[in-house]
């Protein structure tokens, strides 16, 4: 029972820690824009590079391809690896989505402002 509690504990405070300050560095803020993969596909934009993904059904927003700061959950590839928008976003706030599939692209990283990925300086860089 001691060892469940203290799990318990362990697993609530590391919800509680900024991302910045997780050891496995997710969630992770990263952002999507339109795949050359073609037209069922999104870009999606990380510091370790870019993929080529698709979500799951009942993510309009994300899937509409349009740039947007979302986070991610897990390293693309691992089982589970969710996208959400936050809450305090202007559009899709909320709105969480799997990544059913995705294929790598490039290690080029995204655009970053204070360490962060964040598609206002993508565009700006455009």
């Amino acid at each position: 029972m001691r060892w469940t509690c203290a799990t318990a504990v362990v697993a609530a405070a590391l919800a509680l820690v900024p991302a910045s300050a997780r050891a496995d560095g997710y969630p992770e803020q990263v952002y999507t824009a339109v795949s050359p993969a073609g037209r069922d596909w999104l870009a999606l934009l990380t510091l370790e590079g870019r993929w080529a993904i698709q979500v799951g059904d009942g993510c309009p927003t994300l899937a509409s391809g349009l740039g947007l700061n979302v986070m991610l959950s897990t390293p693309v590839e691992a089982d589970g690896a969710t996208l959400w928008v936050p809450d305090d976003a202007l559009l899709a706030a909320g709105e969480a989505c799997p990544i059913k599939a995705f294929i790598w692209q490039t290690d080029a990283p995204c655009v970053t402002h204070d360490g962060v990925c964040d598609v206002a300086y993508d565009r700006a860089e455009q």
